[in-house]
């Protein structure tokens, strides 16, 4: 009997041990990332496009109505009027045609890039590039996209609208220079530029020829952008440090003065460009987009 009420409290001291039972996680389907970027903040990057010449469109409405305006009163004769008024109507013509051609040079970018640099890398370098794109493609929502490895030691990568897909370029310096991780990142801002609705206003920057004060008004918009291209890349792939590393790379390579980082062909199109401050040009106090503050900021993560 006594073996019996030993047993007993044998098993109940036992069942007492016990920890809480487990109960596994449940994810809500309602999460999001605050990192990720919303509709509105694509849709209202994309129509930066549509604000290409305001200002010049602005002044010429302001002058055509003035002259209406001296026509009913009757302060000039109607000729000079008309004459105005059709000269105002010309010149918003032309603005809107010019648009639509900077438009279509966008649009060719990604063969005019293609075709500025020999073709370089292994069939190894091609294919880690390919799984890597393949892998991220479906996290990023991408398809019909052309990986191209091009011949250039300065490490750099962009991504380009190409028809209805797109085309990456990868130089072999960034093949060569950076861990599986690291390249991860760099395809992951790239694609990440895309799903914010980064890739058209650069684009249409890198193939037209502005005056230095139309240009300058998009480039103080387009200093913030990598920043944030890293926020939703970092976010995406659960791995800061791999896209932190990449930018200490590039920050700390020297560009050759035959390098096509150091001409001015990429002056113009730095924009579009993973490391867009690579030749250390077109750096102000505190700039966000320069590589090196990009990095200390993922580090911080």
């Amino acid at each position: 009997m006594a073996t019996t009420k030993n047993n007993q409290q044998r098993r109940r001291s036992s069942q007492r041990s016990r920890g809480p039972r487990h109960v596994e996680p449940v994810l809500d389907p309602t999460w999001k990332s605050p990192y990720a970027p919303t509709s509105e903040e694509r849709e209202a990057n994309s129509a930066l496009i549509g604000r290409w010449s305001p200002a010049l469109l602005g002044e010429t409405g302001i002058v055509a109505l003035l002259a209406i305006v001296t026509v009913a009163i009757g302060l000039v004769p109607i000729y000079i009027s008309l004459a105005v008024i059709v000269a105002c109507a010309a010149f918003v013509v032309m603005q809107a045609r010019n648009i639509q051609s900077r438009k279509e040079a966008a649009h060719g970018l990604a063969g005019e890039l293609v075709a500025a640099f020999p073709v370089g890398g292994t069939k190894t370098d091609r294919v880690r590039l390919s799984t890597v794109v393949e892998r991220l493609s479906a996290t990023f929502g991408l398809s019909d996209i052309n990986c191209f490895v091009v011949e250039e030691a300065v490490p750099n990568a962009t991504m380009v609208v190409d028809g209805e897909g797109y085309t990456l370029i990868v130089t072999t310096g960034l093949m060569t220079d950076v861990e599986l991780i690291e390249l991860e990142g760099v395809v992951a801002h790239c694609m990440a530029r895309q799903r914010l609705g980064y890739l058209a206003l650069p684009a249409m920057l890198a193939s037209a020829t502005l005056r230095p004060s139309e240009r300058a008004k998009f480039v103080a918009v387009l200093r913030t952008w990598a920043f944030r291209a890293d926020e939703v890349a970092a976010a995406m792939i659960r791995y800061p440090l791999g896209l932190q590393r990449a930018l200490e790379r590039t920050s700390a390579t020297m560009v050759p003065a035959n390098s096509y980082f150091a001409s001015e062909d990429y002056a113009r199109a730095r924009w579009i460009w993973f490391d867009q401050h690579i030749d250390g040009q077109e750096l102000i106090t505190g700039d966000v987009g320069e590589a090196k503050t990009r990095a200390q900021a993922l580090e911080e993560w």
